[in-house]
């Protein structure tokens, strides 16, 4: 009988988790001559854009990332080469870099990373050369 009401209890907890989701409508802000999206918000009922998309003109993601309700960037940011490659992530709160930051060269291999505390460089950044070798390491100080 347990059995059965935590079943039960966690399909609930399920449900009313993806029930509770906003819902955003996609609106193309602006498009390539060739028809493509160029960048896509997506936006809550009360008009609020929460998420951002940029592409290429050939169709690849060029940056993505959200914002709070507020309008400030907020959580991972991506951006991304032409083909699609992963180019740089950095995290944000309220509009400010806060969080880890890492960029990579078009082979895939990590050319820095870091961290942020309100737009401040924080703690050990590591830069790479594209085969992975550590080029340099600096300290900057804790906030």
């Amino acid at each position: 009988m347990k059995i059965v009401q935590y079943t039960t209890s966690f399909f609930l907890l399920g449900f009313l988790i993806i029930s509770c989701s906003e819902e955003l409508t996609k609106k193309v802000e602006t498009e390539y001559s060739n028809g493509k999206p160029e960048r896509v918000l997506f936006i809550n009922a009360s008009g609020i854009t929460l998420k951002e998309q940029q592409f290429f003109d050939n169709g690849q993601l060029r940056i993505e990332g959200k914002y709070d309700k507020e309008g400030r960037r907020t959580n991972m940011w991506i951006s991304c080469f032409d083909d699609g490659t992963l180019w740089s992530e950095c995290e944000y709160l309220k509009d400010q870099k806060h969080g880890v930051n890492r960029a990579y060269y078009p082979n895939g291999k990590l050319r820095f990373e870091g961290h942020w505390e309100n737009d401040e460089q924080v703690g050990t950044w590591n830069t790479y050369d594209e085969s992975g070798t550590l080029l340099d390491s600096k300290v900057f100080p804790e906030k």
